[in-house]
């Protein structure tokens, strides 16, 4: 898949500061686009005088992601953009956030990979149908691995048809809002041959950034 970036603006502060975009799409840009589906969203914000501010922002634990977006994320957008992302602590919470700033890139973002800005949930933000098109299957896996890095964890039950009692039986799983999300990646890991299955449950989310 090859972008067209010609109708991308880039703004003196990313022209200064460097910035390219991709012109294809690759393992590397997958998978950051799969931590932005699993942890990130895109703010516009009116910045005055008559300006406005085009923020990308990715958020994680303080101590549980932190060594993963020093490493993984920041060396995704270096490679890809030429940028190096800025990370600070979510006053009052556990939590950091990662940040970008730049008109070029969130553009790329929104017009070229289909990213929605603003509200996920709302906005229903999914994996756009090009990801199914897609023949290489490396690309695929990227972009699950950025959504699994972000949004699944191992969790072990209990087998009903076994003897042991204790939880032994191991599962990696993840918990979406979005069911058009979750019906999105099980097509996708059955391309990749691995099985899986959908539950439905309600959860109530503390704290959730």
């Amino acid at each position: 898949m090859i972008f067209d970036n010609s109708n991308i603006s880039f703004s003196n502060s990313d022209i200064g500061r460097g910035i390219i975009l991709p012109r294809r799409l690759t393992s590397e840009l997958a998978e950051l686009f799969g931590i932005m589906v699993g942890d990130g969203c895109i703010h516009l914000r009116e910045s005055p005088p008559n300006r406005i501010k085009y923020e990308i922002l990715i958020y994680g634990h303080s101590e549980e992601d932190l060594d993963y977006h020093n490493l993984t994320t920041s060396n995704l957008f270096y490679k890809l953009f030429k940028i190096k992302p800025y990370i600070r602590d979510v006053y009052g919470k556990n939590a950091i956030k990662i940040c970008v700033t730049s008109k070029a890139i969130t553009s790329f973002l929104i017009k070229k990979m289909g990213f929605i800005s603003g509200n996920k949930i709302k906005n229903a933000c999914g994996i756009p149908q090009y990801f199914f098109k897609v023949k290489d299957k490396t690309i695929v896996a990227a972009l699950i691995r950025g959504i699994a890095d972000t949004d699944f964890y191992l969790v072990f039950k209990i087998r009903k048809d076994t003897k042991f009692k204790e939880h032994h039986y191991p599962l990696i799983a993840g918990q979406f809002a979005s069911r058009a999300l979750t019906e999105q990646l099980k097509e996708l890991l059955n391309e990749l041959g691995i099985h899986s299955h959908l539950e439905k449950g309600i959860r109530k989310l503390n704290n959730k950034l």
